[in-house]
């Protein structure tokens, strides 16, 4: 709304952004200028790239095989460059999966606690300024520093796979990708929230970065161990239905009716010996 100035000039007024925003946009930056999230931005992309690197190296060496045998197989070809490697490295979903956690604990586990432990936390809460209102900017700016890395990784290695095979992805592959993106977000973000629940909770920062690490390294070995068994007796109840539908071809009539006659009474050698 303009206000009247200086020699009736009316001069528009500066329109003042909530408190809300105003510390995101403080925190977006701290996180962008920090050297701990430059480390980790530089190894998380080192090794993606890698992982690009194997699973490109993967899909030449299955389209020469497979135009050598005349098949010649492209069913969303795009998309293998995500999950597909040549076994020298792991594929760049699973990079993703296992270090982009440790941004969200990064950005996170020194939110509050630092804060308390300079003397800036009383300070900033004698504002006007709601409780929620701090702790949700904590979250909202490393929540979108995260998106921006995430979807930047992803475009890379969609424009560098596009570079390399040569092979542009179809409309359904492009959603794919970005609705795996997006749960990406949603992953790493919990991890975030986890580690801002540990900054309040814990008065140091080296404690809430140890729980926040020890989560991280815990939870992807128990479901790897838990997932183990389970393929092991799903493989067992296979081979067991083979079995059971297939008798061995070695047994004739003859025979299956004497093991037969072993145990089910008034048939077999049971029946001979009456």
């Amino acid at each position: 709304m303009p206000v009247q100035g200086k020699g009736g000039r009316r001069s528009p007024r500066a329109a003042v952004p909530p408190p809300f925003w105003v510390m995101v946009r403080k925190e977006f930056g701290d996180h962008i200028r920090s050297w701990r999230f430059v480390i980790l931005l530089a190894i998380v992309v080192l090794a993606c790239a890698g992982s690009l690197y194997a699973s490109v190296s993967a899909l030449k060496d299955g389209q020469s095989a497979s135009a050598a045998s005349g098949e010649g197989s492209s069913s969303f070809l795009f998309l293998k460059m995500f999950t597909e490697t040549d076994g020298s490295l792991p594929g760049f979903l699973t990079f993703l999966s296992f270090l982009a956690p440790l941004i969200g604990i990064a950005l996170g586990f020194d939110s509050v606690n630092t804060e308390r432990n300079k003397g800036t936390l009383s300070r900033l809460l004698s504002q006007p300024l709601y409780r929620d209102d701090f702790l949700n900017a904590k979250f909202v700016s490393g929540l979108l520093l995260i998106a921006v890395v995430v979807f930047s990784l992803g475009f890379l290695v969609m424009g560098m796979g596009l570079f390399t095979i040569g092979y542009p992805p179809t409309p359904e592959e492009f959603w794919r990708v970005v609705v795996m993106l997006l749960i990406t977000v949603v992953y790493v973000g919990l991890w975030l929230n986890l580690s801002l629940l540990f900054s309040v909770r814990f008065r140091q920062a080296a404690t809430s970065a140890l729980c926040g690490i020890a989560l991280w390294i815990f939870f992807p070995c128990l479901l790897r161990h838990d997932r183990q068994p389970r393929r092991q007796r799903d493989v067992a109840c296979r081979h067991g239905r083979r079995r059971h539908r297939h008798p061995p071809s070695g047994l004739d009539d003859d025979a299956l009716a004497a093991v037969a006659g072993l145990f089910v009474p008034g048939s077999g050698l049971h029946a001979d010996a009456a």
